[in-house]
């Protein structure tokens, strides 16, 4: 990889220039989609779909940005990588709690209900 800046090569891992101290940023990748799709698929985790969908944009973004700087993810590509991993459980586990629910709707299982008094 090249500096963006004085166009010096950069060393594999190399976060800022040795030559003139600009931040390593890969050329056809940014990083704050990844964030943003990353804090999204957080956010939506408990629509099921919605919080599936981001996560996965997110990751998906994030590995094109980790083969633009040679396997090394730092910054707000790291950030949205944590959050859409997150996120990605937390869709997993709405979605199966929302079918297992609804299974045993339809086998006709009484769900016991929490009182009303409890909320007074």
């Amino acid at each position: 990889m090249t500096c963006k800046n004085c166009g010096a090569v950069l060393k594999n891992g190399e976060r800022v220039c040795p030559a003139c101290g600009t931040p390593a940023e890969p050329k056809n990748v940014r990083s704050t989609p990844i964030l943003i799709f990353g804090v999204l698929g957080a956010g939506l985790a408990f629509s099921g779909v919605f919080g599936l969908v981001f996560s996965l944009l997110a990751l998906i973004r994030s590995r094109a940005f980790a083969r633009e700087t040679d396997g090394v993810l730092f910054g707000k590509a790291k950030a949205g990588k944590i959050l859409a991993v997150v996120g990605l459980a937390l869709s997993l586990v709405a979605l199966v709690t929302a079918g297992v629910l609804l299974a045993l709707g339809l086998a006709g299982v009484e769900l016991p209900v929490v009182p009303s008094s409890l909320f007074r």
